[in-house]
């Protein structure tokens, strides 16, 4: 029997996954679907629809989150063009890097970043998300499963970038963000 989580073999007596602890569903009919734009995944490497590359990790079985991450990719969307927006008013733009260390574990698990609010993006294993900052304070909240991370900057007019470095970490249900490091340039 597979993991609908991770895809991994697991035994048919498990009640969760031992390599990324889901929940394991049982005699459950699974309909899979992309997670960029909805629609059913019937098998294959790509979704048939919009073309998104598809991974365990990038479908879901259940059509009410389907609907729900749609709604947040469209909002990622509008957001980051609502931060544009905001920082391009004549203030010095400093460079705001979240960056998530890859990891083996807690591979699978995207999370979700807010800056003041302001969905900017998802956070998957081994990638970046940057953004452009005015001088001040800010709040950077970093969203998933189990429990969010939250970590206030302060930025002057004389800096650079900002990178806020973090790991996954496994707990109970899902991976959350640990905090690495914050460094100011």
């Amino acid at each position: 029997m597979k993991c609908l989580n991770c895809n991994n073999e697991i035994n048919v007596n498990s009640n969760f996954c031992e390599f990324c602890g889901s929940k394991v569903e049982k005699n459950k009919q699974v309909n899979l679907f992309c997670t960029n734009c909805g629609s059913k995944i019937d098998g294959g490497n790509f979704c048939s629809k919009c073309g998104t590359k598809v991974s365990n990790n990038e479908m879901v079985n259940d059509s009410n989150a389907i609907n729900n991450n749609v709604s947040i990719n469209q909002e990622i969307n509008n957001n980051s063009q609502q931060v544009v927006n905001q920082i391009s008013n004549g203030d010095k733009n400093i460079i705001l890097n979240v960056i998530r260390q890859k990891k083996t574990m807690g591979f699978a698990v995207s999370f979700t970043v807010h800056v003041d609010d302001v969905i900017i993006g998802k956070l998957k294993n081994g990638s970046t998300i940057s953004c452009n900052i005015k001088p001040g304070h800010h709040v950077v909240n970093i969203e998933s499963v189990e429990k969010n991370t939250i970590q206030e900057i302060d930025v002057s007019e004389n800096m650079s970038s900002v990178e806020i470095i973090v790991v996954a970490k496994m707990g109970f249900v899902a991976a959350t963000a640990k905090l690495v490091d914050v460094v100011y340039k």
